[in-house]
């Protein structure tokens, strides 16, 4: 288990290119199950810092990037793995 800051970032554009607010985005450390979720800001973007996981991260650790937007004109889910190397 690691302390050290990892960041990851994370922006949120429309179709047409345009940044998306107020999107919900959860990120889980698949190996511990841990979760944490942040809303995008005006400019479509959020970050997160791994070390915030209470057991940490790990090298190899496969962490899964999941953004949600619900309102009248569309609801989908989107997913993405990242897999942290040195």
């Amino acid at each position: 288990m690691t302390s050290i800051p990892y960041v990851l970032g994370v922006k949120v554009n429309k179709s047409d290119a345009s940044a998306r607010a107020n999107v919900t985005v959860k990120i889980t450390n698949i190996r511990t199950s841990e979760t944490m979720t942040n809303t995008t800001n005006s400019s479509g973007e959020t970050i997160f810092d791994l070390a915030n996981f209470i057991q940490g991260y790990e090298t190899g650790d496969v962490i899964d990037v999941e953004k949600q937007v619900a309102n009248s004109d569309v609801g989908w889910v989107f997913h993405r793995s990242l897999f942290l190397s040195k």
